[in-house]
């Protein structure tokens, strides 16, 4: 009598390897895209932090550029009747501090000083304008071994300066600039005796633009760089020259 063959139970060797292979195959390229979405995710956030992150200091350098060469007394800078001759603004210098130019640095000078006034029960605020370029009147930023920096006040001819960006998350890298312009407007109109035709002392307003690129990159990658520009307006306009008398 011939046996019957035996019917297979489960999977044989082969069948159990192809399935393995099968399966890894599937692990394989979820783990990949899930290390995909990981990476993309990091680079996401570095990118937002370094932009957030040039984005405030690019504010804080736009609304401080704007006092720059502020006067608390700047109606002494215009000639009146029956008035002393005007006075210079001891805040309308370029490099204070004795700082040299350099495309990567930036210095300007206002008054910290306001006018007094009185409030509501007769009270007296602020401290009268001096007319004098105090150490702690001058300002600046500055691009130092990849940290934007920010100088606040000149004692003993000394400049003073704070980071402003933490080098553990961002680095500042070129292109990096301060760049200003000047734009000299003619006053010679307003005067009531004619000007010179060449040369003279004749009124003039020097319209100064500053434009700023800021580049950062983040501490832990490099690929990961973002810019930021500011263009702003020196609000304080400088005024040279005098009318003939």
């Amino acid at each position: 009598m011939r046996a019957m063959p035996s019917r297979q139970i489960g999977l044989g060797l082969v069948e159990l390897m192809i399935g393995i292979a099968i399966g890894l195959m599937v692990v394989a390229g979820a783990s990949f895209m899930m290390l995909t979405q990981l990476s993309e995710h990091r680079r996401l956030s570095l990118e937002t932090q370094v932009q957030q992150d040039l984005r405030a200091a690019a504010a804080l350098m736009q609304q401080e550029v704007r006092h720059a060469g502020f006067w608390a007394a700047a109606d002494r800078g215009v000639r009146t009747l029956d008035a002393p001759p005007p006075q210079a603004s001891p805040y309308a210098i370029d490099r204070p501090c004795g700082l040299a130019a350099s495309p990567t640095q930036f210095a300007y000078a206002y008054s910290s000083h306001a006018t007094d006034y009185l409030t509501d029960v007769g009270e007296a605020i602020g401290t009268k304008e001096n007319d004098v370029l105090d150490s702690d009147e001058i300002f600046g930023f500055r691009v130092s071994n990849k940290a934007l920096q920010f100088m606040f006040g000149c004692p003993d001819g000394q400049a003073r300066w704070q980071p402003l960006t933490d080098l553990a998350t961002l680095k500042i890298v070129t292109p990096t600039s301060f760049d200003v312009a000047v734009d000299t407007i003619d006053l010679s109109a307003i005067c009531a005796r004619p000007c010179p035709a060449a040369g003279g002392n004749c009124p003039r307003a020097h319209v100064r633009r500053i434009h700023i690129t800021l580049t950062g990159e983040a501490a832990h990658d490099a690929s990961v760089k973002r810019t930021v520009q500011v263009f702003s307006r020196q609000r304080n306009d400088r005024i040279e020259g005098a009318c003939p008398t």
